[in-house]
Formats: C-alpha cells, structure tokens, sequence
C-alpha cells in the first residue's frame, strides 16, 4: 500500500465505525431471537452475535420449533447500503439472523464485549446447513441471489 493510503487509511474518524443507535422502528418485536438474542448496532443495523457454530445452533432450533424467518449474511457492503435506504434497513434488522459476513462485523462485535463472535461467511454457511438438512430432512426455499 502507498504510504500516502496507508495515512488516509489511519486518518479516518473513529465516528465512522462508531454505534449508532438501533431505532425501534427498525426491529420487528415478534422475531425469533438467539439464545441470548444479542445483537451489535453497527451504524443502526443489528448484526447477530454468533459465530458459524451458534448460526448453525440457531437455524436447527429454529426449524426444530418450526419458527419462520429468513437469514440475511451481511457485512460492511450492507450496512452501507442500508444508511441511504430505510426499506433494507428494516429488511436485515427484522431477519432471523443477520451474520457478520465480514471481519469488521466480527471486530466491531468483539470491540463491543462479545469476545466469541466470528465471522460467519454465506458460503460456509450454506454449506453446513446443506449437510444438516440431508441428516435431518429439512427442505428449503431460496430467494433472491
């Protein structure tokens, strides 16, 4: 990295990866929640404090009790899109589970007490919930792409 970067880099205001508060608007009251429900407000966008084990953990459970929901995988890309539009906004903070796809989710989270999160990556995901539905005879219903 160019040095002149490397300082435009170090020089940005902590404001910018600073929590913001998470609106009520903004939850659904009724979700179905973790074990412990927690979430880290990145910029007004909740990001669930689990790691790719607890994700897996929740979605059984979930499934076991027969809860709907919908998972979104969200990392720094997200969260920006989210703060120019309100309507996706609500979309990943009203999901099931909303994974840090992305070490800056995991690093603000760890930053933020939560010392076991981890960067929960769509594909890995995906993958192990695959193995799980053909053990225990899940079907699924894919949307978007």
């Amino acid at each position: 990295m160019p040095p002149d970067r490397a300082v435009a880099a170090s020089s940005i205001p902590l404001r910018l990866c600073a929590f913001a508060p998470l609106r009520q608007e903004d939850i659904h009251l009724n979700e179905p929640r973790l074990v412990n429900g927690a979430r880290v407000n990145v910029l007004g966008v909740g990001v669930s404090v689990l790691n790719l084990t607890t994700a897996l953990e929740a979605i059984a459970r979930a499934v076991a009790e027969r809860r709907k929901g919908y998972v979104c995988v969200t990392g720094v890309h997200g969260v920006t899109e989210a703060q120019d539009d309100p309507e996706f906004r609500r979309v990943l903070n009203r999901a099931f589970l909303n994974t840090p796809d992305g070490m800056p989710m995991v690093w603000l989270g760890r930053l933020a007490g939560h010392r076991a999160m981890g960067r929960v990556y769509g594909p890995d995901l995906m993958t192990l919930v695959m193995r799980e539905s053909v053990a225990r005879g899940w079907r699924h219903f894919f949307y978007g792409g």
